[in-house]
This record gives structure tokens, sequence and C-alpha cells, in this order.
């Protein structure tokens, strides 16, 4: 679903156009009704003024409280309108369901006992609370990947080296990052489903589908044919990619180290 609504700000940030507050209410009237849980607030020029995206957060505060909000200005203010757009959409939604799961995590770990405020840690590699990622998911984002960049770094520094390649392979991706002089490079450039995500993190690469992916078959040419999915799918006993490398000859182990 997609609405607009009357207002205009310049470039440089000059009021043109004065938001049409009904027209708002009317909108979120509309996305409410819709079963709508999660709002993306995309204004052209928010960047240079959020004034008018900050009223309609506002105004969904107080009479739409269910609503869970996104406001451009403040997920990814820069004047790039699309690259805006697209990273305040991807925080909208995957509001709901990382609410759900940190809400959730957080009631289980004050179940055992674990009282203090829990953090999770930010696609740059700092840490934020749960309530502040609920606010701002998009800053999750390759967090993990960031999480082996930065314990990665550390690690080295503690044995002496600065010059390293990280290597995150998991169950559905292998991903290789370069820490030069003890740091990581940064970069607001990224992708989610193809999709811009400006947040800062580190870049990295994805090299190929991880350990775990569907089993593979060999074609009568010996060539590698892999089935998309994960090993949470598989049939019992059917072989993740760590295992068939061998059961197709690809590596032997009179020549392959092992790993």
């Amino acid at each position: 679903m997609r609405f607009t609504v009357p207002e205009r700000i310049a470039h440089d940030g000059a009021v043109l156009t004065p938001l049409d507050e009904d027209a708002a209410r009317a909108v979120l009237a509309k996305l409410v009704a819709a079963g709508a849980r999660a709002v993306a607030v995309c204004l052209i020029s928010a960047c240079a003024n959020p004034v008018h995206e900050q009223r309609i957060g506002a105004i969904a505060a107080a009479e739409f409280p269910a609503l869970k909000m996104s406001l451009s200005s403040a997920v990814a203010r820069e004047f790039r309108e699309y690259e805006r757009t697209s990273t305040t959409a991807i925080n909208a939604f995957v509001t709901a369901p990382i609410t759900d799961h940190l809400e959730s995590l957080g009631e289980a770990l004050r179940g055992i006992g674990i009282m203090p405020a829990p953090y999770i840690i930010r696609s740059n590699g700092g840490v934020m609370s749960f309530r502040s990622a609920t606010q701002l998911p998009a800053a999750l984002t390759h967090s993990e990947s960031m999480g082996i960049i930065i314990g990665g770094a550390a690690l080295a520094a503690q044995a002496g080296h600065r010059q390293i390649v990280t290597l995150d392979m998991g169950g559905t991706s292998a991903d290789v990052s370069l820490i030069v002089d003890g740091k990581a490079d940064m970069t607001t450039r990224g992708e989610i489903g193809r999709q811009p995500a400006r947040r800062r993190r580190c870049p990295d690469r994805r090299q190929s589908p991880g350990a775990g992916r569907a089993p593979a078959r060999a074609d009568r040419r010996r060539h590698r044919r892999g089935d998309p999915g994960s090993t949470l799918f598989m049939p019992p006993g059917w072989p993740a990619r760590c295992d068939r490398f061998h059961i197709l000859h690809v590596t032997r182990a009179a020549e392959e180290p092992a790993s």
C-alpha cells in the first residue's frame, strides 16, 4: 500500500506547503483499517527539514498508537530519495517481527533471572538496547557478520596480527572481509534483498552458500548441482555442503588438508 499527503518542503528546508494534517490522519486510518502494523513515512525533502515527517509520527503516536512508524529522516537522513525510501521501507518491514522477537527474548531472559538490560550488536560494530533496536531494526542488518569482523580483529590484535582475512561460514552463506592495519573499513552502502540499505557497516563479500545448504547430486557429467534451501528441511541422513564435496569426490582426504 502506498499513499500521498499534501505537503512540500524545498531543498533548503523551507516549508512551501504546510502539511495537511487531516489528510495525514485519513491515510493513517486507512492503513489501520487495512491491517497495517508498520508504516514507512518518506517525504521528498525530509532530509533537509524533518518537521512534516515528525508531525505525522506525532499524530500516529497520539491517535494510532498501535502503528509502528519509521520516519525516513530518522532511519536514513540522506538526500538520495530512492535509497532513503528503500532503507525506510526495509526498516518498517522488519519492525514487527523484530519487536516480537526481542520482546519475547527479553521476557525469557528475565524469566531465568537475567535482570540487567540486554543489548544487541549493530551493523556498525556497536551495540544498542532492545528498545532502540525495535525502533531502528535496519541498524541490525549484517550485524552477525560485523560481530565476526570486530571479534576477529580483536583476537588477531591479541596475537600480534594487523592484516587478516575473516571468514564467516554458517548454514546459508560464506562471507569474507579484510582487516587492514587492525581496522575494518566502513561503508554506508549495502543491500538487503537487492534493495539499497543505507546503514553504516563493514563491507564484506559473500563468496558462496554456506555449509548447511540443501543436498547436492551429481549429474552424468559429474557437475555439482545443489538444491536451494536449508538443512533444516532436509530428510534425515542427507548430506549438507560440508559433506557432499567428499561424496562427489570434489575433495579427497589424501589430497586436501583437513578443514
